[in-house]
């Protein structure tokens, strides 16, 4: 018997679009869960949240700079 909560998302914030975005690399996101374990001690959404668009300016840093 299953008793949790079924939920769907309606729609998506343009915040949230953006995260999404940037997590579907899987590099930006191994670097970026690194990051915040290494800083932190614990991986957390709002870590994670700060940590995504760091990795990706500094992955286009790198490769453009």
């Amino acid at each position: 018997m299953d008793l949790g909560v079924c939920w769907r998302p309606m729609r998506l914030t343009h915040s949230g679009h953006e995260f999404l975005d940037a997590a579907r690399s899987e590099t930006v996101w191994k670097n970026a869960k690194t990051a915040v374990v290494k800083r932190t001690g614990v991986l957390t959404l709002e870590g994670l949240k700060v940590a995504l668009p760091k990795v990706v300016k500094n992955l286009i840093g790198r490769e453009f700079g």
